[in-house]
């Protein structure tokens, strides 16, 4: 377990590495075409749970693909819906 200074520099480095990250991506719409840009973006996401799996050794579990959300959800009652 790191010390709490050396995780003091690890946040301050992952914030700034997301800042410029996200200065890049902006920068990146501004000079390109969003149609050309977007598949980058997209990327992201499978992207983060790669480098977690390889860093952490974690993953998520199957019945995540599969989990019901329509249980969880609070529908108001309107008179479309009565």
């Amino acid at each position: 377990m790191p010390a709490a200074a050396d995780i003091w520099y690890l946040i301050i480095l992952g914030g700034s590495l997301t800042a410029v990250a996200q200065y890049a991506l902006v920068k990146a719409y501004t000079i390109a075409d969003a149609s050309f840009v977007q598949p980058f973006d997209n990327i992201k996401l499978p992207l983060n749970v790669a480098i977690s799996f390889l860093v952490f050794g974690t993953f998520f579990k199957k019945t995540a693909l599969y989990y019901n959300f329509s249980e969880k959800v609070i529908f108001p009652k309107t008179s479309k819906n009565l």
